[in-house]
């Protein structure tokens, strides 16, 4: 049994180097894999830091729950994302851009050549473009006789 005085003190404010190794993100990333991490952990790992009155993890949840969720915060812009204290531009800026290789990566997956022959397929195709998007935009695109995709515009935001 432990005898020493137990402090609450000792939990608040605790950095991420403070917990125990399964606490922390980038080691519970190697051991377990990134699908074992929570939306908040994973955010932290592109955050690195947080600040003397917030960890990195408790300012993954703070934006988190200040935007309602990662469905909301992806559509935020960078100059948004810095009202949160610890999220400063460069932070704001590599969270924008990771939201954007998300999106990139969900529509990579069609392949190089991209044939649309229907709505659904074009709803497959720019729905994750403009899902995160908050208002309308107008999206020219461009295709050949074969009804291959060779381009895009948008005209209107």
């Amino acid at each position: 049994m432990n005898t020493e005085s137990f402090s609450s003190e000792d939990f608040l404010n605790r950095s991420v180097k403070d917990m125990r190794p399964d606490e922390q993100p980038r080691e519970k990333l190697m051991k377990y894999g990134a699908a074992s991490l929570s939306d908040s952990e994973l955010l932290a790992i592109l955050l690195r830091t947080g600040t003397k009155k917030m960890n990195v993890i408790e300012t993954s949840r703070a934006l988190l729950d200040h935007f309602n969720g990662l469905h909301t915060l992806i559509r935020k812009e960078w100059n948004e994302l810095r009202v949160i204290p610890g999220i400063a531009k460069v932070k704001a800026i590599t969270l924008e851009a990771a939201f954007e290789l998300a999106r990139r990566i969900q529509v990579a997956g069609l392949g190089e050549e991209i044939q649309i022959t229907s709505p659904e397929e074009g709803a497959a195709f720019f729905g994750p473009k403009i899902r995160h998007l908050n208002k309308e935009v107008f999206i020219v695109a461009f295709m050949n006789n074969r009804k291959i995709l060779t381009g895009f515009q948008q005209i209107i935001k």
